[in-house]
């Protein structure tokens, strides 16, 4: 969602504060604004759009002290008023997350001052920063101030803040929000992900919830509501390498391209960090997620129940919540994500606590909210993903799970070929770099389909799961209306769709349902539908009097299948985009990490 930064540098801050800003923009934006403190002067720049278009407004500033927001809106439209900093009396701050009482918060300041509150935004933010003032003008110290107007506040938020009357210092809050900390030669940050931070910030430190910092490059001093506490224990940064674009167009190309390599390393690290699961005595297992984790949640389900014999349920983050589970010790959850700071999953997470069910979190991030409360934590080592539609995050997630559905069918001796679908689980690098050096498929549907008002998927088995997320991700990035149904399902009223001329794209590789989906493609070529056949060659030979297309990919195994699946659904819906002129990398309305319910 938004992104915040502060940073206090030897020298003047305000071009690593908008490079640390642009890093960020995956995480979504509609408007952006910086704040320098400056002889004891605050200066504010905002602007509606990218980073970039806020850099052309700003000339070189002075300031070795500043704040930074790129804001995705909640609370107010979109508008240069309602961009972050707000600054009021002594204060400029930064906000991200939802303050829940924020009307209330009015009247009460308002009663107080016996006066209407000079408010020049409509964003529930500007509130933090009103009550700041209050309190400091009634002769509270900074540090006075913050708790007052920490204890108030009802909701969400990660804070970043300057004061006029102190120029060597910021200070932060966090409540459900994600904030870290960054230390370096001559260099102090704090921001929403590390990944803003420059290369010389070399130490982390991640904030907890109700913690407050007051942050300076000679003294950092934390608190945990009213009480001073230690320092969290600091971490070493991993260079982030590789984050730009290299010899690629857009992120989301060359995270496609990095598949290959990302999934070698994850299988080479697996064998070494396998978690160690009681399966036999398991009764029941929840996998939650959101989106595309939903998705890899949902395509392992089936292999969970075939293989491993285990009962298991796939559940949407933001609905598991409001349901009721029966928890015990025979029941596992497992929470997918690739920020580990959803905050639908992390909602998931605490009630998997309230009903004692233990949980386990794949995530990418480690040192994310989702990781550090799990019970144990099986990373994807995916690497930084910068486009907002997920790739290299899904099949990595995939290939987890997958793993530890190898764990349970050798444990639960469900299963006779655990060996060689292991073998061909390791062969799926090799397999993976072979589909990417071909393209003119996905290139081909692309031009067949880009002018389309909208196209359906269809697959059978754990392929109605994929056909589902290359619905998402041609809607994500290309905004053509997409939809996909089990093909079983088509005659319960999706064959009402079908007319002359509609795209029709279904994964079939030739497997077990194979006849079962040809069956289902007949029906919408009857009915004039355009069919579009992502399947290997024996699915070209036997759907070649139907079809206007085909992808034609490796014959593999139908344990591996959905993994090599994927990898044309993803092309299918990046040539689709690029052949649109869209926004690949940010499409509108979305964000990465989406941190507010």
């Amino acid at each position: 969602m938004c992104s915040l930064i502060a940073m206090i540098n030897s020298h003047d801050v305000w071009q690593p504060l908008l490079q640390g800003m642009t890093r960020m923009e995956y995480r979504g934006y509609d408007s952006a604004g910086i704040a320098l403190l400056h002889q004891g002067d605050i200066v504010c720049h905002r602007s509606v759009g990218s980073v970039e278009q806020l850099t052309q407004t700003i000339e070189p500033a002075k300031g070795h002290i500043g704040i930074g927001h790129t804001r995705w809106a909640t609370h107010g439209k979109v508008s240069e008023q309602n961009a972050h900093p707000h600054i009021s009396g002594s204060f400029a701050i930064v906000h991200n997350g939802i303050i829940e009482n924020a009307a209330s918060l009015k009247q009460w300041l308002e009663k107080e001052q016996d006066a209407p509150l000079d408010l020049h935004s409509e964003t529930d933010s500007e509130i933090i920063v009103n009550l700041l003032d209050h309190f400091r003008s009634d002769g509270g110290s900074i540090e006075d101030s913050l708790r007052e107007t920490l204890s108030l506040l009802q909701g969400s938020y990660a804070i970043a803040m300057v004061a006029r009357d102190n120029d060597h210092t910021v200070w932060g809050a966090r409540k459900s929000m994600p904030l870290v900390v960054g230390v370096g030669d001559g260099m102090v940050a704090m921001a929403s992900d590390a990944i803003a931070f420059p290369d010389s910030i070399n130490r982390l430190m991640y904030l907890k919830d109700d913690q407050w910092l007051r942050l300076g490059i000679e003294d950092m001093q934390l608190h945990e509501h009213t009480k001073p506490v230690p320092l969290p224990q600091s971490s070493e940064r991993v260079p982030s390498h590789h984050l730009g674009k290299g010899a690629f167009d857009h992120y989301m190309q060359k995270e496609i391209f990095e598949q290959e390599n990302v999934l070698r390393a994850v299988l080479q690290e697996l064998p070494t960090n396998s978690p160690s699961i009681d399966w036999q005595s398991l009764r029941r297992l929840m996998l939650v997620g959101c989106g595309t984790a939903y998705h890899a949640g949902l395509a392992a389900s089936y292999f969970f129940e075939e293989m491993a014999g285990l009962v298991t349920q796939c559940e949407v983050a933001s609905e598991y919540r409001y349901k009721s589970h029966q928890g015990g010790g025979d029941v596992l959850g497992i929470l997918i994500s690739q920020s580990g700071e959803t905050a639908d999953t992390i909602a998931a997470q605490q009630k998997m606590k309230e009903e004692q069910i233990d949980s386990w979190a794949i995530v990418n991030v480690a040192q994310s909210t989702l990781a550090r409360e799990a019970s144990h934590l099986l990373q994807t080592h995916a690497g930084a993903e910068m486009s907002v539609a997920s790739t290299k995050a899904f099949t990595s997630q995939l290939v987890c799970l997958l793993w530890l559905v190898l764990q349970a069918a050798a444990a639960r001796e469900m299963s006779s070929d655990v060996n060689t679908t292991t073998q061909d689980l390791f062969q799926l690098p090799a397999l993976i770099g072979d589909v990417l050096t071909h393209g003119s498929d996905e290139q081909h549907v692309a031009q067949l389909i880009h002018q389309s008002p909208y196209v359906l998927y269809v697959g059978r088995g754990v392929h109605s799961v994929i056909a589902a997320e290359g619905a998402l991700k041609l809607k994500e990035i290309s905004y053509i209306h997409a939809e996909a149904y089990a093909a079983g399902e088509l005659k319960h009223g999706p064959l009402a769709l079908i007319e002359k001329g509609v795209p029709v794209i279904v994964i079939a590789p030739n497997d077990s349902l194979f006849a079962k989906t040809l069956s289902n493609a007949e029906e919408i070529h009857a009915r004039g539908g355009d069919l579009i056949f992502i399947t290997d060659r024996e699915g070209v030979r036997q759907a070649q009097h139907l079809t206007r297309a085909n992808v034609i990919l490796p014959t593999v195994s139908p344990f591996i299948a959905p993994v090599v699946y994927a990898i044309a659904i993803q092309r299918i819906a990046y040539e689709t985009a690029l052949a649109r002129g869209t926004d690949i990398d940010r499409p509108r309305n979305l964000a990465k990490s989406v941190t507010v319910e």
